[in-house]
This record gives structure tokens, sequence and C-alpha cells, in this order.
């Protein structure tokens, strides 16, 4: 009975990774292209990005940089023309890097939720309004 229940397991796997092989062959290769834009953001790891379809740019906003400093910087990148925008909006949230953050299209904002602060884990919720430039925490 093992014998038989393995090989129905073995049959099941097989068959599954067989029918999904031809998308594999359809599918092109991606294609990526290096972009430099004039300005940009400075070096950094584990930033969080969202994109605001209203705007038609994708916010970026903290991250670290090597050495263990914390940002909270706040861009703006353009697609469209290929150019990164410094926000400064006058309050934003803590530095931090690992963050998760989304557009939320019932309030037209970006939403960020916790990340790695200089005091551990964050568990704070912060909303960013690109109409006016505003950073509010929730």
């Amino acid at each position: 009975m093992l014998i038989k229940k393995t090989t129905s397991i073995t049959f099941l796997l097989l068959l599954s990774f067989c029918f999904f092989c031809p998308l594999k062959a359809v599918l092109p290769p991606p294609n990526w292209l290096q972009l430099t834009p004039g300005t940009s953001p400075s070096a950094r790891d584990t930033a969080t990005l969202a994109f605001d379809p209203f705007s038609n740019t994708t916010i970026l906003f903290g991250g670290a940089r090597t050495g263990g400093v914390f940002l909270n910087d706040t861009w703006s990148y353009n697609g469209a023309d290929n150019t990164w925008t410094q926000l400064n909006p006058p309050t934003s949230p803590p530095p931090r890097y690992g963050a998760s953050m989304v557009f939320d299209p019932s309030s037209n904002t970006i939403i960020l939720f916790g990340g790695q602060g200089n005091g551990g884990l964050l568990n704070d919720t912060w909303s960013y309004n690109g109409a006016d430039n505003t950073w509010t925490q929730l």
C-alpha cells in the first residue's frame, strides 16, 4: 500500500511539472534595460516601494545604508521621463528598513507598516498623501 501511494504522489508531481513545462517555453525571456537618471536616491538596502497609479509614479521610503544607518527619506520615480525627485515632506515616519508599503485605492494614499528601526522592530502605520506631500501616522 505504501508503494502504491508513493507512486501515485510521484505521478501527480510529475504530471503537475509536465503540465506547466510548456508555459516556460512560451514565455519570452526578461529584457532588462539599465536606466541612468540624472539624480537618484543614495545607495541603500531593503528600502520599500509602492506604485501610485494616480500620479503614475513609484514612491520609495527609507532603507539602510552600509554601516547600519537607517533612512527616512521619501522619493518619487517617474518612469515616463526617467526621473527621481526627493519629496521632503514636512513630517516623515522614523528611519527604518524592511517595511511594507502598498497603495490604498479607497483613500488614494500609500500605506506604510512596520520595519526595523533604531530601537528594534516597529509596528506603526503611516499614510502618505502624494497630492499634498504629507505623511500622517494612523
